[in-house]
């Protein structure tokens, strides 16, 4: 069999298996920008760092049965100030067409060394992997 009569067929057989996945995919409810959501916005610990600071996640849960696609905020001032609480305006304007926002405090400097801001990020993301679900967040979206 030729070179491209192969591949031909190889593509097919691959565009076949493929096309199960876009069926599935249509079928999951999907994120609709225009949608508005009420929200309901709660905070709880995260995790306490390298100084002793309680660090706290901020939860932006849109009211609806879900699951929602998930956003983990982490606020910009280079670790040396501002918290949860820095990018609200944007985190309800995105909670509110339907995704999930969960922002977190991270250690600032003077507070422990550099690798702690960075760890502290590690660590949100897979918090937020296993706790998603909580607030009817889908994190594998």
């Amino acid at each position: 069999m030729s070179t491209r009569r192969t591949f031909l067929k190889e593509m097919s057989a691959m565009a076949a298996i493929g096309m199960t996945g876009i069926a599935t995919a249509k079928d999951k409810t999907g994120y609709d920008p225009k949608a508005r959501y009420e929200l309901k916005v709660s905070e709880v610990p995260f995790r306490k760092n390298a100084a002793g600071r309680q660090l706290m996640a901020r939860i932006y849960q849109p009211q609806a049965a879900g699951p929602f696609p998930v956003v983990l905020d982490l606020h910009g001032g280079a670790w040396q100030r501002k918290d949860r609480k820095a990018e609200e305006p944007m985190d309800r304007a995105i909670a509110a067409s339907g995704v999930l926002v969960v922002a977190i405090d991270m250690t600032i400097s003077g507070e422990a060394p550099y690798a702690a801001c960075v760890q502290d990020a590690s660590y949100g993301i897979r918090w937020l992997k296993t706790r998603a679900g909580e607030w009817k967040g889908d994190a594998s979206t």
